[in-house]
């Protein structure tokens, strides 16, 4: 009788040391440790730096007033945003020019995405956005940027034509936009649209420490 007792006690003390040992196993294999959110860059410049000297590029075209910082609502999700418009050809010609700061590239992917489609919008479009075959840079520093143009006629029946780029670069993403009417006329200013470009690519890539092809 007594080999009985002994022997269900140590059956006992068994289980309930395996019962200990699943309890601190256990836990480790379902609830894993996450792995840690990689800490954002620290760049030592501000935000509004990143705006290209327009001056350097058409004596013709000017900003209409100092990068403005967007509200939160109009900032995509972006940490901080800046914009401005832009004149040329005596307010013939009207752009827009945007820079976004996103916590890091990973955020600035979805953000790209959101600002491409508030930028190439379809109110009164009347042909599709296309890459006009005028543009002989290719950039080489942005992780993904997208340039296209289309024809737009407004309610009062004026017809435009509105070039857009939108260009990611870590965690920063680059927007601009240029109109003109009619749109025959954008033809006088592909070399500064190029110019643009390439101004942006160059820009960034200096900041940011990357290299311009």
């Amino acid at each position: 009788m007594s080999r009985q007792i002994v022997l269900v006690t140590t059956l006992l003390g068994v289980l309930l040391l395996l019962a200990t040992v699943s309890c601190l196993v256990v836990p480790q294999v379902l609830w894993p440790i996450p792995a840690p959110t990689p800490t954002p860059k620290v760049r030592d410049f501000a935000l509004r730096e990143l705006f290209i000297h327009l001056s350097d590029l058409s004596s013709d075209c000017r900003f209409e007033h100092p990068p403005t910082e967007l509200a939160y609502e109009d900032n995509v999700g972006a940490e901080e945003a800046f914009s401005t418009r832009f004149i040329c050809d005596s307010r013939s010609a009207i752009g827009g020019y945007a820079i976004y700061r996103f916590r890091n590239s990973q955020a600035a992917v979805s953000g790209y995405r959101h600002i491409q489609r508030e930028w190439f919008y379809n109110a009164f479009r009347i042909t599709p956005y296309m890459t006009p075959d005028w543009i002989g840079y290719q950039n080489l520093v942005a992780d993904q940027i997208r340039f296209a143009c289309a024809d737009f006629q407004d309610y009062t029946e004026l017809r435009y034509r509105r070039c857009v780029a939108v260009s990611q670069y870590e965690e920063y993403v680059s927007a601009f936009s240029f109109g003109i009417s009619p749109p025959e006329r954008m033809a006088d200013y592909t070399g500064f649209l190029e110019q643009m470009l390439r101004a942006i690519d160059e820009w960034m890539a200096d900041y940011l420490g990357k290299e311009a092809e």
